[in-house]
């Protein structure tokens, strides 16, 4: 079972961000995607966010995507540790689905900003106070992700936001370490700051960060996890040879989701094709995928 670690401690969650399994029709596998979940519980991961970007979140019905947080709540070992992401491009969406997932038995949330239209400073700050308000005291964390939403946060309104009574912490995604560390030192002590960029993991430690959320370690935890303990322990040599896996695993998938079910079908986890517009790895790709796995 994994560990169950606080936001409080900096830089030693590693949260997996779980793709989403369809059958051949692209119809929702939920039996895959309880099979998955237990996998990647069972190899000691610290949490899961679930029906998110690598969920591919755009792609599912509000039933799927509580569907999907349901069957999560049933198979992850601590329901503490599965985040339920209930971001939408409207907060009249947001909210009905973050009151749907606390009554399923939610107990953390991940909300994206409002996108499509690119939200306002007045806007983003109505939007997490009427999420937060609907989630009735389980936590709340905000998902920034500018180059996607077309929605900015600044350093003053991520400030602004940490005020919100239930708001509990941010993911960043789509941004650098000095910006991470920019927000870090934002905000209060105990407001969690995870980053998107799992390559990244050492140096979200030091700058004060809490962990990363990764996509990759889906697939390819074992490497993530190495580094996430050379660090805790200040083994500076396991970190020098983790972070060298963890470079070569995250490289391999850059292409994003359909890389990263690609790695998971060639391991025999469940994953499926790709609902979202986006293309699949190409031959070279593919074949450097599979050189990998095959390790």
């Amino acid at each position: 079972m994994p560990d169950s670690l606080p936001d409080s401690l900096p830089g030693l969650r590693v949260i997996t961000a779980a793709p989403t399994p369809f059958g051949a029709d692209l119809s929702l596998d939920l039996a895959g995607v309880r099979t998955l979940l237990t996998r990647v519980a069972a190899a000691g991961v610290n949490g899961v966010l679930v029906a998110g970007t690598n969920g591919e979140f755009v792609a599912l019905s509000d039933a799927e995507r509580l569907a999907v947080v349901e069957a999560a709540l049933e198979v992850w070992p601590n329901a503490d540790d599965v985040y339920a992401h209930v971001g939408a491009a409207t907060t009249y969406q947001a909210v009905a689905l973050t009151r749907a997932a606390v009554r399923l038995g939610a107990r953390r949330l991940a909300a994206l900003t409002p996108y499509y239209h690119p939200a306002s400073r007045q806007v983003v700050l109505d939007h997490f106070r009427s999420v937060a308000d609907a989630a009735g005291g389980v936590p709340v964390y905000a998902y920034l992700f500018e180059s996607l939403t077309h929605t900015r946060v600044d350093l003053a309104l991520l400030a602004e936001l940490a005020t919100i009574p239930g708001l509990a912490g941010v993911k960043v995604s789509g941004q650098p370490v000095d910006v991470v560390a920019a927000y870090r030192a934002a905000v209060p002590a105990g407001f969690a700051v995870y980053s998107g960029a799992d390559i990244d993991l050492a140096r979200i430690h030091r700058i004060g960060g809490t962990g990363v959320v990764s996509g990759v370690s889906a697939a390819f935890p074992a490497p993530f996890l190495e580094l996430a303990a050379a660090v805790r322990a200040g083994d500076e040599e396991t970190e020098k040879r983790a972070q060298a896996e963890v470079d070569t695993v995250v490289h391999a998938l850059s292409g994003g989701v359909a890389s990263l079910k690609a790695a998971m079908d060639l391991l025999g986890l469940p994953a499926g094709p790709v609902r979202v517009g986006v293309d699949p790895p190409s031959a070279q790709e593919y074949d450097h995928i599979r050189r990998l796995t095959e390790r």
